[in-house]
C-alpha cells in the first residue's frame, strides 16, 4: 500500500532538478588529488603530492576541499579528506554555464606556486590519454564536462552507500571525484530555481527512512 501511494505522487526527483551530475574525472588523480598537511594558513594550504612524494605550499584559490565518495560523504554531513588542484575559474564557469580554464598568464600571476607544481608534472599531464592533451590546455582535465557545476549550491551523495547518505553543500565549496580512488565517487544534485522547493526540504526527503 505504501508503494502504491508513493507511485501516485506526481513529481519525481528528475522533475525538480536542473542537473544530476558525476564528480571530477582528471585522468591524473595522483597529480591533482593532494593530501592536506597540517592547518591551512592565510592564502595557502600545505599539501603533499602522491606522485612526487613532496610537500607544497599552494594557493587556496585553486586548491579546494575534496570528498571521496562514501568515505567522506555521510547523512547530513561531509568531511573532506583531501584537496584537489582545480585549474578552472569555478565561479565564472558557474555563472556562464561553460567550462573556463584559467589562462597560463593569469595562472602564473595569481597562483605561481600551483603553476610551478603543474609545470613539474608537464610531461605526464600532456601525455595523458595517448597524447590527447598535447596542446595549450595540457594542465586541464581530460573530461571537464561538469566543471561549471561545482561552485554552485548542491546536494551530494556517494555513488555507493549502505543507506540514504545525502548532505548539503550550501556555498558550493565541496568538490568530489567521479569514481574510484579508494572510497568511490559521488554525484551532485542541483535544483531548478523556479520549482519552489528548497534544498533543505529536499534533503530531508532524500534522507528520510520512507524514501530510503
Amino acid at each position: 500500500d505504501i508503494f502504491w501511494h508513493l507511485e501516485e505522487i506526481p513529481y519525481k526527483l528528475a522533475d525538480v532538478t536542473e542537473n544530476i551530475f558525476q564528480g571530477l574525472v582528471t585522468s591524473a588523480d595522483p597529480i591533482y588529488l593532494l593530501e592536506p598537511v597540517g592547518e591551512e594558513a592565510d592564502k595557502y594550504v600545505l599539501v603533499k603530492s602522491k606522485v612526487t612524494n613532496q610537500e607544497y605550499k599552494l594557493e587556496k584559490g585553486v586548491v579546494w576541499p575534496l570528498c571521496k565518495g562514501s568515505v567522506d560523504i555521510r547523512r547530513y554531513f561531509a568531511t573532506p579528506s583531501k584537496r584537489v588542484l582545480f585549474p578552472y575559474d569555478g565561479i565564472a564557469s558557474a555563472e556562464k554555464g561553460k567550462t573556463i580554464l584559467i589562462s597560463p598568464k593569469d595562472f602564473v600571476a595569481q597562483y605561481p606556486n600551483a603553476w610551478n607544481y603543474l609545470r613539474e608534472n608537464f610531461e605526464v599531464l600532456r601525455n595523458r590519454e595517448k597524447g590527447k592533451m598535447r596542446h595549450d590546455s595540457w594542465y586541464g582535465y581530460v573530461y571537464p564536462k561538469s566543471v561549471s557545476l561545482f561552485a554552485k549550491r548542491k546536494i551530494l551523495t556517494p555513488s555507493i552507500a549502505a543507506k540514504a547518505s545525502y548532505t548539503l553543500d550550501r556555498n558550493g565549496e565541496l568538490y568530489f571525484v567521479g569514481s574510484g580512488g579508494g572510497g568511490g565517487g559521488g554525484y551532485g544534485i542541483i535544483l531548478k530555481d523556479d520549482f519552489g522547493i528548497t534544498y533543505e526540504y529536499l534533503l530531508g526527503l532524500l534522507n528520510s527512512k520512507l524514501l530510503d
